[in-house]
């Protein structure tokens, strides 16, 4: 297969930058040599597999609320099938909140702000890349709970694209060229699920891309609830509870595209191949919107955008590229799971504190 480039110019005065974009070659050739092997069970600390009993607390199911937490024992007897502990539920974020937000409103700091602007941008098209990756292996899976989790992944995320397009619409306000940026990112992606249509080989590539995505919203998210005033500190609360509501429907559903991939015959070479692709993608793609961004409000010229980035990205205890490097690295050992990571995580304590910007369902009337 040729391998094919997208030349994405962004033009500055009379100064033309090329960036080129890869296609999809790379994975594709990964895929051809790969070797279909079984997956590895999934055991937890003890060494008893995880799948046949599996302690699950459950959260009560109300719009978004704390609700409470009952351990009970669930048996799922099929290895090649979901591995998820706990209830992934569906929650609408109220995007009213938002429309009195600064145009700095992370510290009144241009690079801290235009950070969470860029991952925003990414949002929208990744989420909807994930969905129909996901959705091309659904009638390969027999697990009934898996086959439900893969209908909640696809509400959640749905919803997340709703949020985030809001959340971007803001920026585009403030003459931001977000359109631009959404579209580019568009026809990678939906150049990758068209060509996938055509190749197995692409189709299960685009799904272990989604995988390796997956786990990086996953440690995205984990950084984000628990990174504590690091994280906090000077963050508009809206877009602060924002992020925590997609963080913690991004835990809740962390495991169910690596579970698709394993029980659909995914092998652990070309997943591992397609975390180094996907590394590449979503550090190139977040560095095209954050540079963007910079270069149209005239920031990127100013040094003290400079000693905020490295801060902020390279602090040796709480930098973005720092601290979870090695939850990163996890990721290619022997046996890897989503949900080996972070166990200690009280999702339901973050729940509670995302109730106000969630509204309740209303009830609907009892028919007679």
């Amino acid at each position: 297969m040729t391998t094919a480039k997208k030349v994405v110019q962004v033009k500055r005065g009379k100064s033309t930058t090329r960036v080129g974009l890869s296609n999809t070659s790379r994975l594709t050739r990964a895929a051809a040599t790969a070797k279909r092997t079984k997956p590895t069970p999934l055991t937890a600390r003890d060494g008893k597999p995880v799948g046949s009993k599996l302690t699950r607390p459950t959260t009560k199911a109300d719009s978004g609320g704390a609700g409470t937490s009952a351990p009970h024992r669930d048996e799922n007897k099929n290895a090649g099938g979901s591995h998820t502990p706990v209830d992934i539920s569906v929650r609408k974020f109220d995007t009213k909140v938002l429309e009195s937000t600064a145009k700095y409103f992370y510290a009144d700091d241009p690079f801290k702000t235009h950070f969470m602007n860029a991952l925003s941008i990414l949002f929208p098209e990744g989420e909807r890349f994930f969905i129909r990756s996901v959705l091309a292996y659904r009638d390969k899976v027999s697990d009934p709970k898996l086959l439900q989790e893969i209908k909640s992944f696809c509400a959640q995320e749905a919803q997340h694209t709703l949020v985030h397009e809001a959340m971007n619409e803001l920026a585009a306000r403030h003459g931001y060229p977000v359109k631009k940026l959404e579209s580019m990112l568009r026809g990678e992606l939906r150049g990758f699920t068209e060509l996938g249509k055509k190749s197995e080989l692409v189709r299960r590539a685009a799904l272990a891309t989604t995988v390796c995505m997956e786990h990086f919203t996953a440690i995205i998210a984990y950084q984000k609830l628990t990174n504590g005033t690091e994280v906090e500190d000077g963050l508009d609360p809206a877009v602060s509870a924002l992020f925590d509501w997609h963080a913690i429907e991004e835990t809740e559903h962390k495991g169910v595209a690596f579970d698709v991939y394993e029980a659909t015959g995914g092998g652990p070479l070309l997943l591992r191949t397609a975390m180094l692709w996907s590394t590449l993608m979503f550090l190139g793609g977040l560095h095209i919107n954050l540079a963007t961004l910079l270069i149209k409000d005239g920031s990127i010229k100013s040094w003290s955008t400079w000693r905020t980035a490295g801060k902020f990205l390279l602090d040796p205890s709480t930098g973005f590229l720092v601290r979870p490097f090695g939850d990163w690295l996890a990721f290619f050992k022997p046996g890897f799971h989503p949900w080996k990571q972070h166990e200690g995580l009280d999702i339901p304590a973050h729940i509670a504190t995302i109730a106000p910007y969630v509204p309740a369902k209303k009830s609907q009337p009892k028919r007679r």
